[in-house]
């Protein structure tokens, strides 16, 4: 029962998100917040586009940008998975094989983190969403280690996912200091 209720909550917050999005600039108080947020990752540029393609309103403050930012992670790390997975099945060396399920594993791992915060999220309980996405930068970094430069495209994914991450964990913490 628990699961399906998370499955549901977490499927209604990613198609309200991927429906409803604002096709007009963020006002300045929106975009303050982006700036801030943004300015806090790995790579900026990536972190506003990833957010100006998914604003559901011109207007919104951190709680409204960390649901945006938690659905674009979920998207993200899925999207990552699935790949890792079919490379993992196309390849012909074990010992390459036997990396991809450690990153795969990580990102299992990922999902569900995200899924949690996701449900924290919707409930409320956002120190319990700020625990659930802290440790997930790691699981990324454990990915991006262990496979180093042997798959170009995933140091892509990676990174951007790495983006989301720390996108979800500084929204969710100006949620938390509100």
């Amino acid at each position: 029962m628990g699961s399906t209720r998370c499955a549901f909550l977490i499927s209604t917050a990613i198609i309200l998100v991927l429906i409803t999005r604002s096709s007009s600039a963020p006002d300045a108080a929106t975009q303050a917040l982006i700036n801030n947020i943004c300015g806090q990752t790995d790579d900026s540029k990536d972190c506003q586009r990833s957010f100006y393609g998914d604003l559901y309103s011109d207007s919104m403050d951190a709680k409204g940008l960390t649901q945006v930012a938690l659905a674009l992670t979920l998207e993200s790390a899925s999207d990552t998975r699935i790949y890792l997975q079919k490379a993992q099945s196309d390849e012909k060396r074990q010992d390459v094989k036997n990396l991809y399920r450690i990153c795969i594993q990580q990102y299992l791992s990922l999902i569900s983190n995200f899924e949690n915060a996701s449900l924290h999220f919707a409930e409320e309980e956002y120190k319990l969403m700020i625990s659930d996405i802290e440790p997930c930068e790691r699981f990324v970094n454990s990915c991006q280690l262990v496979m180093g430069t042997k798959v170009a495209d995933l140091g892509a994914k990676n990174l951007h996912t790495k983006v989301l991450v720390r996108m979800s964990l500084i929204s969710g913490r100006l949620i938390q200091g509100s």
